[in-house]
C-alpha cells in the first residue's frame, strides 16, 4: 500500500501548524497501524516539502535516530509558540486516542506537558494523576496501586499493567482491519483458532515489554542528564 500518497503534507508556510501536522499524522500511522519505526521516520520525511524538505535535507544521513527524536527536532524548528494559556488548555484536554498504545499516548503527554510554560506548569505530582485520567477504571486502578514515585517511572509501569493484562486476556490486540472491505475481520471458526489468538496475545505482550525496555533505556540517559 503506497502511504506516502495518501499522507498530508507540510512546507512550513501557510496556516497549517507543525502540531497540527505531527498530530495528523500521527492519527494517520495510527488507523493504518503502521509501527515500524524505520518506517515512520521515512514516511515523515516524505510529508515535508518545500521548506520544510530543505530543513530536513540539511542532517546528515542516520543524523536522526528515533522517530519520536525526529518529530521533537521537527516541533522545535518548525512549531509557533503558542499562547500559554492555550499549552495548558492542550495539556488539560489529553486524551488517550482509540488505536493509540500507551507508549504512544506517553510520548504525546510527555511532549505537551515539556512545552507548558515553567511559571504554570502543573508539578510531576499533579501530572502524574492527570495522566492516568484517560485509562477505564480497571487500568487506572491497577496503575496507581504501583505507586510510581516518578513520572517517567509511571511511564513504564503503565507498559508493565498494559502487558499484564494482555496476557490475562482483559485487554485485546488491536483487531485486525479487512483492509479489502474497510471493516474488523471477523475471526476464524477453525479448530486452530483458540491457538492463533493467544499466540498473537503472547507476541504482542512481548512487544510491549521490549517497548518497556527501549523506555528503561531512554529514561536512563534522560535522567542523567537532568541537572
Amino acid at each position: 500500500m503506497n502511504y506516502a500518497q495518501r499522507i498530508t503534507l507540510y512546507n512550513g508556510e501557510g496556516n497549517v501548524s507543525a502540531s497540527y501536522h505531527v498530530d495528523k499524522f500521527d492519527d494517520f500511522m495510527g488507523l493504518e497501524e503502521v509501527d515500524d519505526e524505520d518506517v515512520k521516520m521515512w514516511l515523515f520525511a516524505q510529508s515535508l516539502f518545500g521548506e520544510g524538505n530543505k530543513w530536513y535535507k540539511y542532517f546528515p544521513p542516520r543524523s536522526i535516530r528515533s522517530f519520536v527524536g525526529f518529530q521533537t527536532i521537527y516541533l522545535e524548528r518548525w512549531d509557533d509558540k503558542q499562547i500559554p494559556l492555550q499549552v495548558l488548555s492542550q495539556y488539560n484536554n489529553l486524551k488517550k486516542r482509540g488505536f493509540e498504545s500507551v507508549h504512544e499516548f506517553s510520548n504525546r503527554f510527555m511532549r505537551v506537558y515539556n512545552s507548558i510554560p515553567a511559571d504554570i506548569k502543573p508539578s510531576p505530582w499533579v501530572a502524574k494523576l492527570h495522566y492516568v485520567d484517560p485509562f477505564d477504571n480497571e487500568f487506572a486502578l491497577l496503575l496507581r496501586e504501583r505507586k510510581s514515585n516518578t513520572l517517567p517511572a509511571m511511564f513504564i509501569d503503565t507498559l508493565e499493567v498494559e502487558a499484564n493484562m494482555m496476557a490475562s486476556g482483559k485487554i485485546k490486540p488491536r483487531a485486525k482491519i479487512d483492509r479489502r472491505k474497510g471493516r474488523e475481520a471477523h475471526p476464524s471458526t477453525s479448530a486452530s483458532s483458540s491457538s492463533d489468538t493467544k499466540f498473537e496475545m503472547m507476541l504482542k505482550t512481548m512487544e510491549k515489554l521490549i517497548d518497556r525496555l527501549t523506555v528503561e533505556a531512554k529514561l536512563m540517559n534522560w535522567e542523567q542528564n537532568e541537572p
